[in-house]
């Protein structure tokens, strides 16, 4: 038996769809991907609203057509902006311009300093970047609590107020505090914050959208080395904290009008609900019984292990082959540069091929360029090819990370599955003072020779564990996956 509502017009099956504790019908949108399970039981006659493509499906007599989308007044929010659409693509450049400066890198903030200062530092680089990748988890909870606008406030106000108390450091304690905790978190919750909003605003173009807004931290790569030496050699380490500062405070509020949650929940019911329920939707423990999403997470840190030992140890590489200071910053500059169209490049390719095959090419290509190339780079020319490979393809992770882990657990598990890849990540810090230690145990070989093969070898692992996932879900080697 079907109820007419008359505002919309619309048809519900009353008796497929949920009630409350009082047996009082609560009315909700079926989606497209409901239709399949509805459709043996549903009457002749129903409307569906589909979240996926915004369109309304009319099905009479099993026949399915599309129809303009009716306004609920009762559900204002049921109607919402198309995926992929114009709306979409101006979110995207939001968040980019946002992101743009918060991806603060201790190796140059710190630059300049003296020798016995740099090693202290160097504990204020750890802790900031451990702080970062566990706050992504804390910003999950703020996400989920506050929404994406007040969650971006929040995280440009930690950040501005974080650099503008690092000008005023006067010991490394400080900074422990001001860059090590309070930049941190700024820093972590604007990363989730673009992981949490891209996915809910695209399906086609997902991959493609995620590596644009991958690529805005190798842009801030390029430009922020420049603005912080001259800054710090004109005015001092001081004013380049507050210059920082203000650039982040700037793009902050440039992108807060265009950035929106693209969401079906009606306002105020987030705010409702306990803190007990928002941290069981934040860390649900039952994702750990999907054995492909721990492997999936277990890739994590293993890939960060690998990336962060290949930036590490690209400039000290360069010092022992020789190579001026300005050349090997210009190896890094050169990674950076090629990462932008690489990411973007990952995610497009991603979208054609499938995202677990783009991440298997990407991060068997990535090891190889390490086994092939680096280990045999002993001049500046060798060196730059190197960088200039590595750089298309090794940030395909971060390009396809969100569509892999919603077609492993599913969009209404993703906030969950990102907390717990963010927890397990931070393991990743230790990869560096690791392979320092593994290098120390070199005695006959050449120098950093360990530390290239552990590097390559991550990367190869990583592409061995997504290979597992994929003929699990599929054993189809050429299915788009």
């Amino acid at each position: 038996m079907s109820t007419t509502n008359k505002q919309t017009n619309s048809y519900y099956h009353d008796d497929l769809l949920p009630h409350d504790d009082n047996n009082n019908r609560i009315q909700q949108n079926i989606t497209t991907h409901d239709y399949t399970h509805y459709k043996r039981s549903a009457p002749t006659n129903i409307v569906v609203i589909s979240h996926e493509d915004e369109s309304v499906l009319d099905i009479k007599g099993g026949k399915v057509k599309e129809q303009q989308p009716k306004i609920n007044k009762d559900f204002p929010s049921t109607i919402i902006s198309p995926l992929d659409g114009r709306e979409a693509w101006i979110v995207l450049t939001g968040l980019f311009v946002a992101s743009i400066f918060t991806g603060l890198h201790s190796t140059w903030i710190f630059k300049g300093s003296s020798t016995k200062l740099i090693i202290q530092l160097t504990s204020v680089g750890s802790l900031y970047q451990a702080m970062n990748a566990s706050c992504t988890f804390l910003g999950n909870i703020l996400y989920q609590i506050l929404g994406l606008k007040k969650a971006l406030l929040l995280s440009v106000l930690f950040l501005t107020v974080g650099l503008l108390c690092s000008s005023f450091a006067n010991s490394v304690w400080q900074l422990y505090i001001t860059f090590g905790i309070m930049c941190a978190v700024g820093s972590g919750c604007s990363y989730l914050i673009g992981y949490r909003a891209i996915p809910s605003w695209f399906t086609k173009y997902r991959n493609t959208a995620q590596g644009i807004f991958n690529s805005c931290h190798p842009v801030g790569g390029i430009i922020l080395p420049l603005i912080v030496n001259q800054v710090n050699t004109d005015l001092g380490h001081a004013w380049m904290y507050r210059v920082l500062a203000l650039l982040i405070f700037m793009t902050g509020i440039a992108a807060y009008p265009v950035v929106k949650e693209r969401s079906v929940e009606n306002p105020g019911t987030t705010m409702g609900r306990s803190k007990s329920h928002l941290i069981r939707d934040t860390l649900d423990f039952n994702l750990l019984k999907n054995t492909n999403f721990v492997i999936w997470i277990t890739i994590g840190p293993v890939y960060l292990f690998a990336m962060y030992i290949t930036l590490t140890f690209i400039p000290a590489w360069a010092t022992y082959i020789n190579l001026s200071d300005m050349q090997g910053a210009l190896c890094v500059t050169i990674l950076s540069a090629t990462a932008i169209p690489g990411s973007i490049m990952n995610g497009m390719i991603a979208d054609k091929i499938g995202s677990l095959n783009a991440f298997i090419i990407c991060m068997t290509l990535t090891g190889l360029t390490v086994f092939l190339i680096w280990i045999f780079a002993h001049d500046l020319k060798s060196l730059m090819f190197f960088c200039i490979l590595h750089g298309l393809v090794y940030q395909c992770y971060y390009s396809t990370i969100t569509s892999i882990m919603i077609a492993i657990v599913g969009m209404e598990n993703y906030a969950s599955a990102l907390s717990f890849r963010a927890l397990i990540c931070i393991l990743s810090i230790l990869g560096p003072f690791l392979a320092t230690y593994l290098d120390s145990l070199n005695t006959n070989l050449e120098p950093y020779f360990y530390i290239k093969m552990v590097a390559g070898s991550g990367y190869m692992v990583c592409a061995l564990l997504a290979l597992i996932i994929k003929y699990r879900i599929n054993f189809n080697t050429f299915v788009k996956v």
